[in-house]
């Protein structure tokens, strides 16, 4: 971490640090804070199924809560930040969110020119609840089957991961990237038994 005088090293757009022991120097052992834990705090996980008449209805829910309400990662792959020696690029980040401009005063993006002092990045929670699957079918009844001279036939419409719901700003808050985002997916078919 850069060790020196704050005044004169911050330009508009760039990350500020604070100089926590108020010494007017910002150092590595007595400028950090601990602001929370990558480790959860907990997972969890529903699943149950409802039936009425012919219709069932399956779901699976998947949850992460992360420590003290956070579950921390460096958000520079989900801004898309590029580090190439003193340059800093930055490639479609404002389709997550718009940098830091005079007129857009934001605190959780930096400029679009941003050569920071010190690397650092933007942290913010992982928690997350998924809806991870869900089913609907409908089982044909016995004199409808009679007529047809089958044993079975089920109708079904099937989805994998449909929602998360989360305010991490990447791809996907389980694994923390915005490379591999979690693949959503809807199919429809049947069960015929003859």
């Amino acid at each position: 971490m850069y060790s020196g005088k704050i005044l004169e090293k911050w330009w508009p757009g760039q990350f500020k640090y604070n100089d926590l022991n108020k010494d007017g120097q910002i150092e590595p052992n007595n400028d950090r804070k601990i602001i929370g834990y990558r480790t959860p705090s907990y997972s969890f996980s529903i699943s149950n199924s409802f039936t009425w008449k012919n219709f069932t209805l399956a779901f699976f829910i998947n949850s992460v809560q992360g420590g003290k309400k956070y579950f921390l990662e460096n958000n520079a792959e989900v801004l898309n930040v590029r580090y190439n020696a003193d340059d800093v690029y930055r490639i479609n980040a404002s389709a997550v969110r718009p940098y830091w401009t005079p007129d857009n005063g934001v605190n959780n993006a930096t400029g679009v020119y941003n050569t920071p002092v010190v690397s650092s990045g933007i942290y913010q929670s992982r928690s997350f609840v998924r809806l991870q699957d869900i089913s609907l079918t409908y089982k044909v009844g016995k004199n409808l089957l009679d007529k047809l001279k089958i044993e079975g036939l089920s109708v079904y419409l099937a989805s994998r991961n449909p929602y998360t719901w989360t305010k991490w700003s990447g791809w996907d808050p389980e694994t923390g990237t915005s490379n591999n985002p979690t693949m959503r997916n809807v199919t429809a078919g049947f069960r015929l038994t003859l």
